[in-house]
């Protein structure tokens, strides 16, 4: 499943896609996040693996999750 935590504009800095604010939560597998092939800049979170995060191709389709305000 998709998250919204994206590495896009300077790898290895991980912010939100939707307001460029940074995370200041992180749930990374073990040796993650990696950057394989040069190409992972998206998370997606990884329900068979207790919720872990890991990176991955941005173009690999997934399910996502929204984020909406409640105040």
């Amino acid at each position: 499943m998709w998250t919204d935590a994206v590495d896009l504009g300077k790898e290895g800095t991980w912010t939100f896609f939707s307001s460029g604010q940074p995370l200041k939560y992180s749930k990374w597998k073990s040796n993650e996040p990696n950057n394989a092939n040069h190409s992972e800049d998206c998370t997606v979170l990884d329900l068979s693996d207790d919720g872990r995060w890991d990176d991955r191709n941005c173009q690999w389709n997934y399910h996502f999750m929204c984020e909406i305000d409640l105040k």
